[in-house]
């Protein structure tokens, strides 16, 4: 765990780069700050992270140009890990599109059909891979990575 939150700038090459060397389950979830729930969001990555940090690793991956937006959700929220940017170096400009062409190169790396997603469970072997377009980040869905984890003994 992390002694106090970090934004990080993420590219599809240095996501798969981390996963890979990680020896871990890694949960990936797009998030967008600017939305209605924020706070709401960031809470239960919170609780997320708490609970299951160390067996798995969370990237929770703003769409956002402004990480004050971020900043901000972290202070309000307390949150005290790290939260993830698609870095700008994605281009094009247009948020929505960056995060496609940034899950276009990511899945590249995963010899995967599907080319777009917003939450992915992912083993660091690449063994097993779930891409979907749904927010499917909860507590009974890491419960069940968890569990499978526990019942194989390795990651």
């Amino acid at each position: 765990m992390y002694s106090q939150s970090e934004i990080v700038y993420l590219t599809p090459e240095k996501l798969y780069e981390d996963i890979r060397n990680s020896g871990k389950y890694s949960v990936i979830q797009f998030w967008v700050p600017s939305c209605k729930n924020n706070v709401e969001i960031v809470t239960n990555y919170k609780l997320l992270v708490d609970k299951y940090g160390a067996e798995i690793n969370f990237y929770f991956i703003g769409i956002t140009n402004k990480e004050s937006l971020v900043t901000d959700l972290i202070t309000q929220t307390g949150y005290n890990s790290k939260l993830y940017i698609i870095d700008k170096s994605i281009l094009p400009n247009d948020l929505f599109n960056r995060k496609k062409v940034f899950n276009e190169k990511f899945t590249q790396y995963l010899s995967s059909k599907k080319k777009d997603f917003i939450t992915g469970y992912i083993k660091s072997n690449f063994s097993e891979v779930t891409l979907n377009n749904k927010i499917d980040v909860n507590e009974s869905k890491i419960e069940r990575v968890f569990t499978k984890i526990k019942q194989n003994g390795s990651r």
